[in-house]
């Protein structure tokens, strides 16, 4: 069992050489910005990208803490990968837009009208028949008359 008044050690950042504190890597933060640039939207890609080159120069100058330096190139590949992909979906889209545009645009039909008038050689006269035919077709119902007879008034 251990005691309360046990001195508790707290992690410090680590130095550099010259005794001087170092910020923390974000390495875990530009591979996961990385991956989500990959699978979800391409412009966490981005972040990831730009983040992850100004770490790894960072790192370089000895202001950040270089044990995240794989994770972070990792994030960065990711990043890059991702807003590749997303400008190639970008440009297929909009490649794929302007087809369709233009094959509208040629095979779509004009319908002129030349006459309302329907006695109009142009327009085919319709009838529709009220009355069973001599063929006796059954989908061919006839009118009803209705007649309403008046309430008797009391």
């Amino acid at each position: 069992m251990t005691e309360l008044n046990q001195p508790v050690s707290v992690p410090q950042p680590p130095a550099t050489s010259g005794g001087a504190l170092v910020k923390p890597h974000r390495g875990v933060v530009v591979l996961v910005l990385g991956i989500l640039g990959i699978v979800v939207c391409f412009i966490c890609g981005i972040f990831a990208w730009v983040m992850g080159k100004n770490d790894l120069r960072e790192m370089d100058a000895g202001i950040m803490d270089p044990a995240g330096r794989g994770i972070t190139k990792a994030g960065k590949i990711c990043g890059m990968i991702g807003t590749i992909l997303g400008c190639l979906w970008f440009f297929f889209m909009l490649i794929s837009l302007a087809l369709s545009l233009l094959v509208f645009a040629t095979r779509h039909e004009r319908v002129e009208v030349h006459s309302l008038d329907p006695s109009s050689a142009d327009i085919p006269q319709m009838s529709v028949p009220m009355s069973p035919s001599s063929d006796d077709r059954s989908d061919v119902l006839e009118p009803i008359e209705l007649q309403v007879e008046p309430e008797p008034e009391q």
